[in-house]
């Protein structure tokens, strides 16, 4: 591929992404459950480390409109309102839509609702046979943290999911093992593809979730042997809705046979680490934004050791900092509004 022929591929998926990210936007739906900690106490949206490619994006939990609680449930409601933009492919949501018939996109919702039961049976089979340790991260995940950051990555960054991950860890086990989710969008001169694997922590210590979270990511972003199998997936469930055209010219950039691979895309990282903080007091949301801040330099710190540790050097990661009063809150709400 020429570099005139890949600006051309390239500027057709430019002009395709807004079509990708229709929906609700940040502030239109996340923002009455989240505020931008960077936001309120520097009026910035986010920070970025020294030398080592990444931003970094804080959000505290907002109380519901009565005080008498965090907002789980209207964020639970949130995810809830968007399983089918999660779970179920763009080009199938396409077929659903075009029918004009509403029956149709509310079979979509219970398809949807049995992906995510189905995900739960799957994982819990997974952990009994291979008999791994119960990781906070997998055997309690619920899979809130995962459609979390893909509505801020679609929101925030604005950049659209590759592929639906749920569609394939209902069908086996070998999907557990990849990265959470796969977003792609263009560097900032569009003279590449940028792919965003993506990974995601939901644990009660922040220690633990940022070390964890480095270490399953690490061998995606340094492109080791462990990405050729998301490459494959790719290759084969690439999903940016019935544009066959344009699906058969960015399947040449996940083949790793093939040049464009290399040349022509750039690999970067997004992780959302979720943790318990003890911080919050009262339901002053800004108020608990100043108590937290103080608190986020040390997570950088980690953050930037635990990049040191695996290796990670010169490559773009988006981080987004989710301190809750309680992480296990989180997890059952969401399971509960799905009816689990």
């Amino acid at each position: 591929m020429s570099q005139d022929n890949n600006i051309e591929i390239l500027n057709q998926f430019k002009d395709h992404i807004p079509y990708l990210l229709r929906g609700e936007d940040f502030h239109k739906s996340l923002e009455c459950c989240l505020a931008n900690i960077f936001k309120i106490t520097q009026n910035i949206d986010c920070a970025n480390i020294n030398n080592i490619n990444t931003n970094i994006h804080t959000y505290c939990l907002k109380s519901n409109l009565n005080k008498t609680d965090y907002c789980y449930e209207e964020l639970a409601q949130i995810l809830f309102n968007q399983i089918i933009q999660y779970t179920i492919p763009k080009s199938e949501i396409e077929d659903a839509q075009a029918t004009g018939n509403t029956s149709y996109v509310l079979e979509l919702l219970g398809k949807a609702k049995r992906k995510y039961v189905d995900y739960w049976k799957n994982k819990n089979l997974v952990v009994k046979t291979e008999n791994s340790e119960q990781d906070e991260g997998i055997s309690k995940s619920g899979e809130g943290g995962e459609e979390l950051l893909f509505l801020l990555a679609e929101q925030i960054l604005k950049l659209p999911q590759a592929l639906c991950k749920m569609n394939l860890k209902t069908s086996g086990s070998m999907h557990f093992h990849g990265a959470d989710g796969i977003h792609i969008g263009l560097t900032e001169d569009n003279s590449k593809l940028a792919l965003y694997y993506s990974e995601v922590k939901v644990y009660k210590d922040i220690n633990s979730a940022i070390k964890k979270c480095l270490e399953s990511i690490a061998p995606l972003l340094k492109r080791e042997e462990k990405e050729k199998q998301e490459l494959d997936l790719l290759n084969s469930y690439l999903d940016i809705g019935n544009n066959i055209e344009l699906t058969k010219k960015l399947k040449e950039y996940f083949n790793p046979n093939r040049v464009e691979c290399r040349e022509f895309t750039e690999v970067r990282g997004l992780c959302l680490v979720a943790f318990n903080e003890d911080k919050y007091d009262g339901y002053d949301y800004e108020q608990n934004a100043k108590n937290i801040m103080p608190e986020i330099e040390s997570w950088i710190q980690n953050f930037e050791k635990g990049k040191i540790n695996n290796d990670i050097k010169d490559i773009n990661i988006n981080v987004f900092f989710i301190p809750m009063t309680c992480v296990d809150t989180f997890r059952e709400t969401f399971k509960k509004k799905l009816g689990a």
